[in-house]
């Protein structure tokens, strides 16, 4: 049977005149068993993946712009010290993967990674555009979104400790925009750009509950109406200052 799909396919394709063979797929359930489904599925929003199945170009990913996004908690070994029990931090923390992930899928984020206490994503303007969508508006609906259902995920959180610290627990955010190379190595996404370092950075100068910015993406913002961007600074772990944007909802 597999032989004859595959035969018909080619004879498809050669009466189409079509370069690259186009991929048969009958049920959801058989595109769920495929290569590219099983490639892409934990990081794209499974909304999207029927459309992936035909005519996604991952290419044009790595030549598009990209908003990288890095989240960090805050305070996170207080978390582990003093949550009453392991459990209940388990819950929680899953709870705030849950979020993480849920929030990305709405507004049409790739993500890549969770990094223990935080996570890695991407809203490219490639993938956007191929669903009607402008990657700005949804890294900023992301962020605000995301922001506003953390306080009350950490403010539930912080009522089962044994002892609050004199800092804020809560989420940051850094981001940063450049190209992005999307690349395998031995079945994993891997993604290279001096703007995942860069959103890196940004987090790690933010404070609990703040979002900051580097330059270039604060220049591709700056005429926006429903954001306000006042300048910081910030310090690199080598100690080199920097100057970035913090994001105020408007």
């Amino acid at each position: 049977m597999a032989f004859l799909l595959f035969a018909l396919r080619l004879y498809l394709s050669e009466k189409l005149g079509l370069k690259v063979p186009r991929t048969l797929l009958f049920s959801f359930d058989e595109f769920r068993h495929s290569e590219r489904y099983l490639r892409w599925s934990p990081h794209l929003p499974i909304s999207s993946m029927y459309w992936y199945s035909e005519g996604f170009d991952e290419s044009k990913l790595s030549e598009s712009q990209t908003v990288v996004v890095y989240g960090d908690i805050r305070r996170s070994q207080d978390l582990m010290t003093y949550t009453v029990d392991h459990k209940l931090f388990e819950q929680m923390m899953i709870r705030f993967f849950d979020t993480t992930r849920d929030l990305l899928n709405k507004n049409y984020g790739i993500f890549d990674k969770f990094t223990g206490d935080g996570f890695l994503a991407y809203f490219n303007e490639y993938f956007c555009q191929s669903h009607n969508k402008n990657f700005l508006d949804r890294f900023l609906d992301f962020a605000k979104q995301y922001i506003e259902a953390n306080l009350s995920l950490f403010a539930e959180w912080k009522r089962h400790l044994r002892r609050l610290p004199d800092t804020e627990i809560m989420v940051s955010l850094g981001a940063d925009l450049g190209i992005v190379y999307y690349g395998d190595l031995s079945g994993h996404l891997v993604c290279i750009g001096d703007a995942v370092v860069w959103a890196e950075r940004m987090c790690s100068a933010s404070s609990a509950g703040e979002i900051y910015v580097n330059n270039l993406l604060a220049d591709a913002m700056e005429s926006r109406k429903d954001i306000r961007l006042s300048l910081v600074s910030g310090t690199t772990k080598l100690g080199e200052i920097f100057k970035a944007s913090k994001i105020e909802f408007i």
